[in-house]
């Protein structure tokens, strides 16, 4: 499939956020939701649920179009953070039975330790990382153009923004560079992290990548961001509690500053909804007030209204069958990208939308 031409001309235009999520780490065969949390459930002895277990006949959600496996139909919106919450709340247990005293924050705090180190094994577990960056990856796809762009006389790309809390992209980009003391991808996740502007690769700042559900990186050198994980119920509801949080503040720029490509991701995270919703809600109002004083027609409106989306989300089919997500997004200014599947079609989607000679070296 080819890119709708607004998409091509308008995110041709200036900065362009990526947004991406599991879909994109799945093509390096990182746990999804359903193989993590089984994972980390059983290795802290807890029983195996049944939705969790890979069955041939489950019926399929129409959740996130993935590289990997289709999700089982879940019993709640919310299971998989549910089903991780009853860890942290078995080893909360464990720690009181262990210490008589044990009260107050130490068994929250063992708990959440434990939590991580237990995610953290099951994320890297079976990734297998070789040079060279490949066409037919999606996130060496990525990579290899966030190490590019940065390199050219105009970059385009203003920041990363993910979803995930692994550090594969920081890997592939960063691939022949050294992460400490000269970056082409630098990550960033929490308050108290900030861009790099100095000491990149080839003598220019690296690229941003924002981690708005925490970050825990393989190289236990770095610095992780465990506090601002998001993979229990409260975890997800605390990240954004304050109109002034960290995930609020990073996603409300994108969206009003840049051009935002969403990957990987199946548009039903209830929080990127909402920011969604209020960024064009906000915008509509805008619209209105400017046609009030200037004395628009209503013809003029509508047009000012619809030339407002400049989001684009890229999927495949089957992330989206009965067309009722793109219609909804589409709402909210965020247009529809279809591409046949996470390999050659979407390569080609991402030359289209960064036309250059730089990926004459990514050819497979």
């Amino acid at each position: 499939m080819s890119c709708p031409t607004k998409a091509l001309q308008r995110t041709q235009r200036g900065p362009v956020t990526l947004v991406f999520g599991a879909g994109l780490s799945c093509s390096y065969h990182l746990p999804a939701w359903p193989d993590l949390v089984r994972s980390v459930r059983l290795s802290h002895g807890l029983p195996d649920l049944d939705w969790l277990r890979p069955h041939a006949d489950a019926p399929e959600s129409s959740g996130p179009s993935r590289e990997g496996p289709r999700e089982p139909r879940l019993p709640h919106p919310f299971a998989y953070q549910i089903a991780l919450e009853e860890v942290e709340e078995a080893l909360r247990d464990q720690r009181r039975s262990e210490l008589v005293d044990a009260e107050g924050s130490e068994g929250f705090e063992f708990a959440k330790r434990r939590l991580e180190q237990a995610l953290r094994a099951a994320l890297y577990s079976g990734l297998s990382l070789k040079p060279p960056l490949s066409a037919a990856v999606s996130l060496d796809v990525i990579a290899h153009l966030v190490r590019e762009d940065r390199l050219s006389s105009s970059p385009r790309i203003l920041r990363v923004i993910t979803f995930n809390a692994d550090d594969v992209l920081e890997q592939r980009v960063n691939l022949g560079h050294d992460f400490f003391r000269s970056p082409a991808a630098w990550p960033v996740a929490c308050a108290s992290d900030h861009p790099r502007r100095r000491d990149g690769a080839d003598g220019k700042p690296p690229t941003t990548i924002y981690h708005l559900h925490g970050f825990l990186p393989q190289d236990p050198r770095q610095r992780a961001a465990p506090d601002q994980l998001v993979f229990t119920d409260a975890q997800y509801w605390e990240s954004v509690a304050s109109p002034n949080s960290f995930a609020n503040r990073v996603m409300a720029s994108a969206l009003h500053d840049s051009y935002c490509l969403f990957i990987g991701l199946s548009m039903s995270d209830v929080n990127l909804m909402r920011w969604l919703g209020m960024h064009f809600g906000e915008l509509i109002s805008s619209k209105l007030s400017q046609s009030r004083r200037q004395g628009w027609t209503p013809q003029r409106l509508q047009n000012s209204i619809r030339e407002s989306e400049r989001h684009y989300w890229i999927r495949t089919p089957d992330a989206d069958p009965t067309g009722l997500i793109s219609s909804h997004l589409r709402r909210r200014g965020v247009g529809a990208i279809p591409i046949e599947n996470w390999q050659l079609d979407f390569f080609r989607t991402m030359q289209d939308l960064f036309p250059g000679d730089f990926w004459k070296d990514l050819q497979d």
